[in-house]
């Protein structure tokens, strides 16, 4: 598994937050500078992740109250 993701500033911006960084053993993840809109409730089963930069993402208003579950 793949413990570290970066789509920082990809050349096509990502307009939905891919489930396939949902998982449970992530512990860093960048997604900055995208057209992301929102983040899944799922966020809060990634247990490992301890990183996490959802920045220049200017479309998201809120963050789920899930992601308050995380430890790290």
């Amino acid at each position: 598994f793949q413990r570290v993701i970066s789509l920082n500033s990809t050349p096509i911006p990502l307009l939905e937050f891919p489930k396939s960084c949902l998982a449970s053993t992530m512990m860093e993840l960048f997604i900055a500078n995208n057209d992301l809109k929102t983040v899944p409730k799922g966020i809060g089963d990634m247990e490992q992740l301890s990183l996490l930069d959802l920045s220049e993402n200017v479309e998201i208003n809120e963050l789920p109250f899930e992601l308050g579950k995380l430890k790290n």
